[in-house]
């Protein structure tokens, strides 16, 4: 729906080719939904092993898709992780403090940002392996 006084606009077919949406995408959105109850889960199942296996966490025991790990040097062990740490397409490290996670010096591990099928407990434990050799706390 395109809300306007000026008639070129609406006879411009090239604009409009440009707003109109694939017929796919609804139907793959559709799809995604159907599965978001089993992400979750399973998002939710990998963060609580981190968890309980990395002790030292910020808000152990609350439910979430992301971990929170102090340390002294959050810039710098940052760093360090992403040159070990590939994630295609993308990045699941955040230099805390940040408005939008926590105000204290930390590392937030966005575990939503991986793939589900990438989360099993070989993977989980290559993380805790990778968190543990490279944050100085």
């Amino acid at each position: 729906f395109i809300a306007t006084s000026n008639q070129r606009i609406l006879q411009n077919n090239l604009l409009l080719r440009t707003l109109k949406i694939d017929p796919y995408l609804p139907a793959a959105i559709n799809e995604e939904l159907k599965m978001a109850p089993q992400t979750l889960k399973r998002l939710l199942e990998a963060t609580g092993y981190l968890k309980r296996k990395l002790e030292w966490v910020y808000h152990p025991r609350s439910r979430g898709v992301n971990i929170i790990i102090p340390t002294e040097d959050p810039t710098g062990d940052a760093r360090r992780l992403r040159r070990i740490l590939r994630v295609d397409g993308g990045n699941i490290l955040t230099v805390c403090p940040t408005y939008d996670r926590l105000k204290k010096r930390a590392i937030a591990v966005e575990i939503k940002n991986l793939e589900v099928e990438s989360l099993t407990k070989d993977n989980l434990n290559n993380l805790i392996d990778m968190i543990e050799s490279m944050i100085r706390g």
